[in-house]
């Protein structure tokens, strides 16, 4: 089997995250703010609000609090803020773990306003910027688009919220571990990360990295293992945030996992990304049967998203796994303004996403198959046709 859905989630897992999570559940389940043991306990999460303020240049600006994925994270930014009778700009680009939240704010006068994005997916400053006016309290946006790859220039976006007063909630799911992010330099009010994609941790885990200005409404309330006395939720960071016990091996799986990306570093897996999607690109845009969505300039290089004329996305998807043991991804991918911003609403696309760990031989044989599939007769009237 050739698993290339990697912007769902990676696999495989570099061995130092493997082996930190087998060490781990080996051990005695102490948790450090559960136990008298302080000083012979390691503070797992301590050491990953570490090294992820080094990775995202953002130890001075940022507090991280720990969540159980980007969805929860982009969750208590839009619904912590407590925005009401106001507008908020999203985009066409957005997943729906950003456009549901957006829905459910409109019971407090929340207006959601729709930028535009081009036929890659790419969103032009000036389609933001016509949405603003006195009403509006935030921009939200996907750093890298999910079906195209398309990475925004959050850096201007940045800086046209500071000159409006509003906060800028950047969705960080598919940009994390792909290209190269400073929040110093990007200057949001909140990023929101998840672990199982491209910081090659489990599902199950994430981060949202907020301002240490803003001071949010916890999602959660509940047990902390401090502050036992009070029946309120506690004021002091972390602990405002993260009620409940942590997810311990979904912590320690992204800090292995930011410290094998630090060792090898960003830019190296880029490359690699490049060179493969580049491998594709080159064996497959001659063909006219083929439609690739992409952005030249934008491009993360993250996924490889396709549609092949005359054969829907999902059967694409269905010969992929069932002839070629290619697993794929194909549909809306949750984001459905998307499909509509490239055109190919409502069927969606076929999505290839390869990992650093992903061969050469591998992108090959998937090339072999689009062409076979090209050149068959699936999706015509001829139902004993076959490769």
């Amino acid at each position: 089997m050739i698993y290339m859905n990697n912007a769902a989630t990676t696999f495989p897992k570099p061995p130092e995250v493997i082996e930190a999570i087998n060490d781990y559940l080996t051990k005695l389940p102490i948790d450090f703010t559960r136990t008298g043991l302080k000083a012979k306990v390691k503070n797992y999460s301590a050491e990953l609000r570490e090294i992820a303020g080094e990775f995202f240049n953002c130890k001075d600006t940022h507090n991280v609090i720990m969540t159980s994925g980007s969805t929860e994270a982009l969750n208590l930014a839009l619904k912590g803020f407590r925005f009401n009778n106001c507008n908020i700009i999203a985009t066409q680009i957005e997943h729906n773990s950003v456009l549901r939240p957006l829905n459910y704010l409109a019971k407090f006068g929340v207006e959601t306003r729709i930028a535009n994005a081009d036929s890659t997916g790419f969103v032009q400053m000036a389609e933001i910027e016509k949405l603003i006016d006195k009403n509006t309290q935030a921009i939200v946006i996907n750093h890298c688009s999910n079906v195209t790859g398309a990475v925004q220039d959050i850096k201007t976006i940045s800086k046209i919220a500071k000159e409006y007063g509003i906060k800028l909630i950047v969705d960080g799911s598919q940009s994390a571990g792909v290209i190269n992010v400073d929040l110093a330099e990007l200057d949001v009010d909140a990023f929101a990360i998840t672990g199982h994609k491209s910081l090659y941790g489990l599902t199950g885990s994430g981060m949202l990295l907020l301002k240490k200005e803003h001071k949010i409404e916890p999602l959660k309330h509940g047990g902390t293992g401090v502050y036992g006395n009070l029946t309120t939720q506690p004021e002091d960071f972390p602990y405002r945030y993260e009620s409940g016990t942590l997810n311990y091996p979904g912590i320690i799986a992204m800090t292995e996992g930011i410290k094998w990306i630090m060792k090898v570093d960003i830019d190296n897996i880029n490359l690699r990304k490049r060179k493969l999607w580049r491998l594709m690109y080159e064996n497959l845009h001659h063909n006219e049967k083929i439609k690739i969505y992409f952005s030249e300039e934008h491009n993360s290089y993250g996924v490889f998203t396709f549609n092949i004329d005359g054969i829907s996305a999902e059967e694409v998807n269905f010969i992929l796994e069932n002839s070629f043991r290619i697993i794929a991804r194909a549909g809306l991918h949750c984001s459905p303004y998307s499909a509509m911003a490239i055109d190919s609403y409502p069927q969606g696309s076929v999505r290839v996403s390869p990992s650093y760990f992903t061969s050469e031989e591998e992108i090959y044989t998937f090339i072999t198959a689009v062409n076979k599939i090209c050149d068959s007769n699936y999706g015509t009237e001829d139902e004993d046709s076959s490769i």
